[in-house]
């Protein structure tokens, strides 16, 4: 039968606090952090050996793309916005892509292509009537929301047309 008593003058090992669960049975300090399971040898340089791969570029370049696009949409920068949406619909399909949730990642990008189509259209249709005469006028010289959306709309049929060329030439990666 296992004796435990908490001795709080011992730093634990495990966590470095005062938790010191004193198991007599084992003739050690046993910390209520510590998780058998995950124990194992100590190795000289953790996380250096083959199987582990190297760090990934894309959550880098997701953060960026978002930053950029949110800007650009944001401020209504049109260059800004699509060059933003181009590199995190890229970056989004990419690395669903190495992470293996999707097979082939030109698919993904057609696809977050057609989404950005539709928010786009989506905000450029709340802005503009279908019923007024001057749509035309509208678009061509867009202010406010509707260049917003445009941008948006743009960059979307931009992705669709790079998932497409990708899934037809039969590339396999971005």
């Amino acid at each position: 039968m296992r004796t435990k008593y908490f001795a709080p003058a011992l730093l634990c090992a495990t966590c470095t606090q005062r938790c010191g669960i004193v198991d007599h049975a084992a003739g050690r300090i046993r910390c209520p952090f510590e998780r058998p399971d995950l124990t194992t040898d100590m190795e000289e340089q953790p996380g250096l050996s083959d199987q582990y791969r190297t760090a990934s570029p894309w959550p880098l370049l997701v953060a960026f793309g978002f930053t950029l696009s949110e800007v650009g949409v944001f401020l209504g920068v049109f260059p800004v916005a699509v060059g933003g949406i181009l590199l995190l619909g890229g970056s989004v399909a990419g690395i669903l892509g190495e992470s293996g949730y999707a097979n082939r990642p030109w698919r993904t990008l057609a696809y977050l292509g057609v989404g950005f189509v539709a928010l786009g259209l989506i905000v450029v249709a709340s802005q503009v009537s279908p019923t007024d005469l001057a749509v035309m006028d509208t678009i061509s010289d867009p202010n406010g929301a509707v260049g917003r959306g445009l941008a948006v709309v743009a960059a979307g049929t931009m992705l669709v047309a790079a998932g497409l060329a990708g899934q037809t030439a039969g590339t396999r990666g971005i």
